[in-house]
């Protein structure tokens, strides 16, 4: 994962009640950051994800497997969306949770600035593209 998403992702975590420090700080640093992925492609209409770009980015930095289901199973979970809840893990379900929590309150006080800000992040990670192709 890039700098500035580890960065952004770290930013919002610390100001979380719940710490990462419930996660090993690589792990921890990567599903707050894929969920800061996740929601600013399902909430910022100009950015989609790019087909495989969160698993590479989980490859690049030594994130098992295990832990990216675990998290999309998380995701999918808090947006009421179809899950399997036997790859939940409860430390990374609770991290997910806070996270969106405090995007959506972010994005709230400024979408459109904090959309490019989080998407051209993404988009420099490999892991979201803008809609309308530019790069």
């Amino acid at each position: 994962m890039r700098l500035r998403t580890v960065t952004m992702a770290r930013a919002i975590s610390l100001a979380l009640n719940q710490p990462v420090a419930a996660l090993d700080s690589n792990t921890g640093l990567f599903v707050a950051g894929m969920t800061l992925i996740y929601v600013t492609a399902a909430y910022c209409d100009e950015f989609e994800l790019v087909e495989n770009g969160i698993v590479r980015a989980a490859d690049r930095n030594g994130i098992a497997q295990s832990i990216v289901r675990a998290t999309a199973n998380a995701l999918l979970a808090q947006m009421d969306r179809p899950y399997d809840p036997k790859y939940l893990i409860p430390e990374i379900t609770v991290l997910v949770r806070d996270m969106i929590v405090a995007l959506k309150r972010t994005l709230a006080k400024n979408k459109s600035g904090n959309c490019k800000d989080y998407g051209d992040n993404g988009v420099e990670a490999g892991m979201l593209r803008r809609k309308n192709g530019r790069r």
